[in-house]
């Protein structure tokens, strides 16, 4: 067989977690051999493929992985204190060895920090770290970014500086940086200014947080010091009644996002556009299903994403985020094939398979998920994190 969002509140003794699609809380580490893939959209003639999953660790989040040639690290946060639940910035080897706290000892702000993406030189890490704006709720989550700021920090924990500043309320979110190193993108929001009742005392200013949100890119150089590293900054796209979030920029500038109208409650469709924001065209089109950080192979030749389509009975937009499950797919750009590749949600417990990256060769996925159990009294509890190493072996060569 081949194989945003949570809503929280955070307090000083719990965490109750159901909306923004989990961009947070665990890693799960998935190795897809190009054999297995080639196996996967073969014909069913094609040799068998076994999966054999191995726990690496217990505590993981955001992640990802460096395609250069310095090393093979994996960039990653994780919980580092269960009643607040604040983050640090990690890094490790892809089997879960030589893991460094990145942040602990930095002088960083401390409360959320994280959501990491490699600089292709290797040595630093472009990071959300939540600011003092923030009252500390799921909105100032990594997963969502109001309040946070970005920041820039060594490998070895040095030569940390913020980047990029928010004002009150307004948002900066899963910053990405170019293979060249000289671009950032990254999604923001603007508080709309249109205060909601259902929402009132709830969310930042009691707007729809669903609304507001745009891409905005800008020049990096890492000769400058501090804001001065990001200039030029402008918007490429932006809708005062949507929600966009920014997964990838690749070679040629072209930009993989995902876009929801209307200030609905759920991430919709994938899309990608060049870098002047032009040619729009959809990679997924499911608007009944939550779809999520689409992510091409480093040839291209495959898109991997995170969906929901797997459980036919949430359907967008009337289904509750708080009942959301999802898994990773991978498409074959070539013909349109799609394959599901994880199952985490066969069991008693419900998962959210969330960010992931893949390897530099094209040959492996590493992707976090969280694991769900039901409450006694209503509501789901998540459990800690967990860090797998699943292995994709072909069979009867």
């Amino acid at each position: 067989m081949c194989v945003k969002h949570f809503h929280h509140k955070i307090i000083t003794t719990d965490i109750v977690q159901s909306s923004h699609s989990l961009k947070q809380l665990s890693l799960i580490l998935i190795v897809i051999g190009l054999s297995f893939i080639s196996a996967c959209f073969a014909p069913r003639s094609a040799n068998a493929v076994s999966i054999q999953p191995k726990k690496v660790t217990d505590s993981g989040g955001r992640l990802d992985w460096y395609k250069g040639v310095k090393h093979n690290l994996v960039a990653f946060d994780a919980i580092v204190d269960e009643t607040t639940k604040n983050t640090e910035l990690y890094i490790m080897q892809p089997d879960g060895s030589d893991r460094l706290c990145v942040t602990c000892n930095a002088p960083v702000p401390k409360g959320f920090v994280g959501q990491p993406a490699w600089h292709p030189n290797g040595e630093h890490i472009i990071f959300q770290v939540e600011n003092e704006n923030s009252p500390h709720t799921l909105f100032n989550h990594l997963a969502w970014g109001i309040n946070n700021d970005i920041w820039i920090i060594k490998r070895d924990g040095s030569e940390a500086e913020m980047i990029y500043k928010t004002k009150r309320n307004h948002a900066a979110l899963h910053p990405q940086i170019s293979p060249d190193g000289k671009t950032i993108i990254f999604s923001a929001r603007t508080p709309t200014g249109r205060v909601n009742p259902k929402w009132k005392n709830r969310t930042p200013g009691g707007e729809n947080h669903w609304e507001g949100w745009s891409i905005v890119s800008g020049i990096l150089d890492l000769r400058k010091s501090g804001t001065a590293k990001i200039s030029n900054l402008k918007t490429l796209i932006a809708d005062n009644r949507s929600f966009f979030e920014t997964h990838q920029i690749l070679g040629d500038g072209s930009i993989v996002f995902s876009h929801t109208k209307n200030g609905a409650p759920y991430v919709d469709d994938i899309y990608m556009m060049n870098a002047r924001a032009r040619n729009i065209r959809k990679l997924v089109d499911s608007p009944k299903t939550w779809d999520e950080h689409g992510l091409f192979s480093p040839n291209r030749k495959f898109m991997a994403f995170i969906s929901s389509r797997h459980d036919t009975s949430w359907q967008a937009p009337k289904s509750r985020a708080k009942d959301l499950q999802t898994e990773l797919y991978i498409k074959r750009n070539a013909d349109g094939v799609l394959r599901k590749i994880t199952s985490f949600n066969k069991g008693r417990r419900r998962y959210l398979a969330s960010d992931f990256s893949w390897s530099k060769d094209g040959k492996a996925i590493m992707i976090q998920a969280a694991p769900f159990r039901k409450r006694l009294i209503g509501g789901y509890e998540a459990l800690s994190p967990e860090i797998w190493l699943i292995e994709f072996v072909t069979q009867g060569r």
